[in-house]
């Protein structure tokens, strides 16, 4: 079986080729994107039409912003607009200009403008790398993990709805595999997942798998040679979140997420003492400037907590046990890894 996956995050795209057949693996680590998008609009010295897909980006929205506040004009495509924020009146309220297929060519024909094509993954682009170094494009499957806040229901009240979206699958079926969505079975409320597993499918007819990266990163943490327990606390300290799964016998039992910026020695050590003896409340990390928790009962005695992620250092600090995850000795590819697996387990079962 052949997968390519990509871990898209703030920081870095995490690429990784994995043939069950062959000795080698294939991993590439680059500037995500969004780093990629917010340079070019900072260095842009002209009006900009954004055409593209929806993808993750508070950077490229700042940058945006600074732009027009600079005298520029911004024109966003349907497509793409929502990458700001799923509220049209506030994007437009921003002074970005929202145009639709017609108005899109019209302005191509009338004025000059720097054009950017926005998406999470350029698959043209990376195919071919993989040609110049004769790599196959033959693959079996695609998986793309991003970070998707969703979309709520306008009769759901809610300020994080990331939060519930996460809880009601663990309250269901507390599982790694619920978090693997085929690209024809994506839930309409993740919006920037759907958005790019369609576009990746459209250029490539092979079948893609979506995923988040803080799950995506935990489960790869688990792809360990020296765990020695079934209880396990694998954590991502990312750029953006800081998230941990309490499991136990890869039933995931537990859960808690923060903004890693929001994250303090005190407060992480204090949670995920918590998260171990299954006293943690949703109601106590919100208070603490948390996402939100969600814990089933506790793991007791006889685990190992296992970290990852480009800001991993911060565990150091405390005074707690660790041992770091770091599939094929690279802890930059955890979430690769991790969502790769996913996809082996998960067409196993089929």
């Amino acid at each position: 079986m052949r997968i390519l996956t990509f871990d898209v995050g703030v920081g870095t795209i995490d690429v990784l080729i994995w043939d069950t057949n062959e000795v080698n693996i294939f991993k590439l680590v680059l500037p995500s994107p969004c780093q990629y998008f917010t340079k070019k609009i900072k260095k842009s010295k002209e009006n900009l039409f954004i055409d593209g897909i929806e993808m993750g980006g508070f950077p490229i929205s700042s940058a945006i912003f600074e732009h027009i506040k600079k005298g520029f004009k911004v024109y966003m495509s349907d497509t793409v607009w929502k990458t700001i924020k799923y509220d049209r009146n506030y994007v437009l309220e921003k002074g970005i200009h929202i145009i639709n297929d017609k108005e899109k060519l019209k302005l191509k024909n009338s004025e000059k403008n720097e054009e950017l094509f926005l998406t999470d993954v350029e698959i043209d682009y990376f195919f071919k790398i993989f040609k110049k170094f004769g790599l196959s494009l033959d693959f079996d499957y695609i998986g793309i993990a991003v970070q998707d806040h969703g979309v709520p229901d306008p009769s759901i009240k809610t300020k994080n709805f990331r939060r519930e979206w996460i809880i009601n699958i663990l309250k269901k079926s507390p599982e790694f595999d619920k978090f693997l969505f085929p690209y024809n079975k994506i839930p309409k409320f993740l919006s920037r997942s759907n958005s790019i597993a369609k576009y990746v499918y459209q250029k490539t007819a092979t079948p893609v798998f979506v995923s988040d990266t803080s799950i995506s990163a935990m489960k790869g943490c688990l792809y360990h040679p020296n765990l020695k327990f079934d209880k396990i606390v694998a954590m991502d300290i990312g750029n953006g979140h800081t998230c941990a799964f309490s499991i136990d016998n890869n039933k995931i039992l537990g859960y808690f997420e923060y903004h890693t910026k929001s994250i303090t020695v005190s407060r992480l050590e204090w949670a995920i003492k918590k998260l171990i003896n299954g006293t943690l409340t949703n109601e106590e990390v919100i208070k603490e400037k948390g996402h939100g928790a969600f814990v089933n009962r506790g793991l007791n005695k006889d685990f190992e907590l296992i970290v990852t992620g480009p800001r991993r250092s911060i565990i150091r600090n405390t005074q707690l046990k660790y041992i770091l995850g770091a599939p094929f000795g690279d802890h930059m590819i955890t979430g690769a890894v991790g969502l790769a697996k996913m996809i082996f387990e998960h067409v196993s079962l089929f």
